[in-house]
């Protein structure tokens, strides 16, 4: 008999590469139901449209799934405390912030695929000072840190089994749950990412959420040092600030779709990231398309990215990104390492190891 599932997500808001892992996760899984704390009513397509969705009372608040879900962060402890999880054999929570800490049906298991451990009430919330209302943004994390750590310890001990989506990851949850986590990568669409003939042209591209910790201002500063044309795909708080401060050579396309982006990941020169990041999905479709690739030296990129396919630097020393710069044009990058490497993060795999995860639970 089918064991009867429930997925568990933080919030249903916005397709990125958490809600791509859930997508994967739902179409192996075909859950009875998807728990998550606020839903914005996007479509996400496949499966995932067809599930029932549960949301927790933050629903009914005006705005709460949209530009005021940031204010509700204290909330939502509380709201995970209060919720109930529908009856089911297995709980599977995709948390990169409070639905970790969900309590399963009694007899239930529950496996926590774990994208990060809350980052801004740790060392990730000193990337929140930069930009207007940074110094505030910082103050207010300062003072409810204490509180969402206090939680965040809570939640990790909850699941019966813990799954981390780097090295990186769970060297974060052996540190700020103090519980053991077995890594296994993302999936990236290696079937959609993929190159064709199209040729390289002069720009690199950048490719995320522009919040303060993506750290856009340092790609925007590199390519003006060095007269590179840059095109900027994503949104978020700090899009206005970034567009205002944009030189004559960085062009911003806001969001795209998945067509057009995979045309940039195949045309652009390069693709650079100069920020921590717990994976790095972007860089392995990028790779996947053949794209060279110029990251920061730590973090879920230095377990991505190989010297056969692009370069790793010191994000936080300019004279390294510089360097990086220089060898990462001026290198003939082989396309089929970058696509062979993309391919070690294939859906094919991370079914794989979750099939091998629910093995060790009786499943």
């Amino acid at each position: 008999m089918k064991p009867r599932v429930v997925l568990a997500h933080d919030w249903l808001v916005a397709p990125r590469g958490g809600e791509q892992v859930l997508a994967q996760l739902a179409d192996l899984l075909e859950p009875d139901c998807i728990v998550t704390l606020v839903d914005s009513g996007l479509s996400f397509g496949g499966i995932l449209d067809r599930t029932d969705r549960q949301t927790s009372w933050l629903q009914k608040i005006p705005g709460a799934s949209g530009s005021f879900r940031r204010a509700l962060a204290p909330l939502m402890p509380l709201a995970i405390k209060s919720t109930t999880v529908p009856d089911c054999d297995l709980l599977v929570s995709s948390s990169s912030a409070f639905v970790a800490g969900l309590r399963a049906p009694k007899a239930a298991k529950h496996l926590c695929y774990c994208h990060a451990p809350i980052r801004w009430a740790r060392e990730g919330r000193h990337a929140y000072r930069s930009g207007p209302g940074g110094f505030f943004r910082g103050l207010a994390l300062d003072i409810a840190s204490p509180w969402f750590r206090w939680f965040d310890w809570r939640a990790g001990q909850q699941p019966d089994m813990i799954l981390a989506n780097s090295a990186h990851t769970a060297r974060r949850i052996r540190s700020a749950w103090g519980r053991e986590a077995l890594v296994v990568y993302p999936p990236s669409r290696t079937d959609f990412f993929k190159p064709d003939a199209s040729a390289r042209e002069d720009f690199l591209l950048w490719v995320g959420a522009i919040e303060p910790a993506k750290r856009l201002d340092r790609v925007m500063a590199m390519a003006e040092r060095h007269d590179q044309k840059l095109l900027v795909v994503g949104e978020g708080s700090q899009s206005a600030r970034l567009r205002r401060n944009a030189g004559k050579r960085i062009t911003f396309l806001g969001r795209v779709d998945d067509e057009q982006l995979r045309k940039l990941y195949r045309t652009a020169a390069a693709f650079v990231q100069l920020h921590e990041e717990d994976f790095g999905l972007t860089v392995v479709e990028a790779m996947g398309c053949g794209c060279p690739v110029l990251v920061h030296h730590t973090g879920g990129h230095a377990e991505i990215v190989t010297e056969d396919v692009g370069i790793q630097v010191d994000a936080e020393d300019v004279k390294s990104i510089d360097a990086g710069v220089q060898k990462l044009i001026h290198n003939h990058w082989d396309v089929s390492c970058a696509v062979a490497r993309a391919n070690e993060f294939s859906p094919v795999v991370f079914d794989q190891h979750i099939k091998h995860a629910l093995t060790q639970l009786g499943f």
